[in-house]
């Protein structure tokens, strides 16, 4: 996991591209004796009051350690490692939420001027934190993408108990068009059932997934679908199983196809996109947050 370690100050989020180590932060002022919680709602709620007129030093692999960070009302502003930025923020959810940046415009070498941009990245683009004692931890969210077109359902809408009531796990579902079933995640595909009706992944960041094409699709015997591959390293949106949907529609109760996260233990949270709405292939279809 991520972490960033604030000195002086009980919270602040900050995170990075997946590709780049979070920054550690510390105060540049001299007072450390605020006071820290392992709850996190107290202090998110009051920390505007307690970044206002304070500035932090950032220091991370790969960036000029003199970049920095501080707060003056509702305006950001700071040192990005050639130029001055600023801009305007919010604080939502527990995550900055920054306003576009502004500039000075300084040049530098090629290569300062891509680690400026992506040091701005790091302020852009939030994601959830946790926060225990001083310390605040960037938590993991993986994006699912739909395996199918068609219309998102939730869970509750399958006619199957065992699904609706989410004995096997969480997650949402696909009312199906024709076509083709896709990889959701980057990673692993585990298993292909021997009558191509559903498949396992596990995502890089070991998340388990079920994608269950229709109900009661095991007792067609593999009638209607076609595989195009077999299981191994996958890609988001690579082709695994084609598959005939009158075909299946007309000898089973519902083709309505279950994306289960089955490995619970992991979630913190699922946010389901796109609701009640049509998607192709590709696109985000749910959120999950993982502890």
């Amino acid at each position: 996991m991520k972490k960033l370690l604030i000195l002086g100050i009980a919270a602040l989020a900050l995170t990075a591209c997946t590709d780049t180590k979070v920054p550690f932060l510390s105060s540049k002022s001299n007072n450390t004796n605020s006071s820290s919680s392992s709850s996190s709602t107290g202090i998110f709620a009051n920390l505007k009051e307690q970044l206002n007129g304070r500035e932090f030093i950032i220091v991370t692999e790969g960036y000029n350690s003199k970049t920095s960070i501080g707060f003056k009302g509702d305006r950001v502003y700071g040192f990005s490692g050639i130029n001055r930025y600023f801009g305007t923020y919010q604080i939502s959810g527990g995550k900055f939420v920054f306003g576009e940046f502004g500039l000075t415009r300084m040049a530098g070498s090629e290569s300062e001027m891509t680690l400026e941009l992506k040091f701005l990245d790091i302020l852009k683009n939030n994601k959830s934190v946790k926060l225990s004692g001083d310390t605040l931890t960037e938590k993991t969210v993986v994006t699912i993408y739909s395996p199918m077109n068609g219309k998102v359902i939730e869970l509750k809408d399958v006619p199957d108990e065992a699904f609706a009531q989410k004995m096997v796990g969480d997650g949402c579902a696909i009312e199906p068009d024709k076509g083709v079933i896709c990889s959701p995640v980057d990673g692993q595909l585990m298993n292909i059932f021997p009558t191509n009706h559903a498949l396992i992944f596990e995502t890089v960041d070991g998340l388990e997934m079920i994608v269950h094409f229709g109900i009661d699709t095991v007792k067609l015997d593999g009638k209607g679908f076609q595989k195009l591959r077999e299981a191994g390293t996958i890609k988001i949106g690579d082709e695994i199983i084609k598959y005939d949907l009158d075909q299946i529609s007309s000898g089973v109760p519902s083709t309505r196809s279950p994306i289960i996260i089955n490995n619970m233990e992991k979630v913190e949270k699922i946010e389901v996109l796109s609701l009640s709405k049509i998607v192709k292939i590709g696109e985000p279809i749910m959120k999950v947050t993982l502890k």
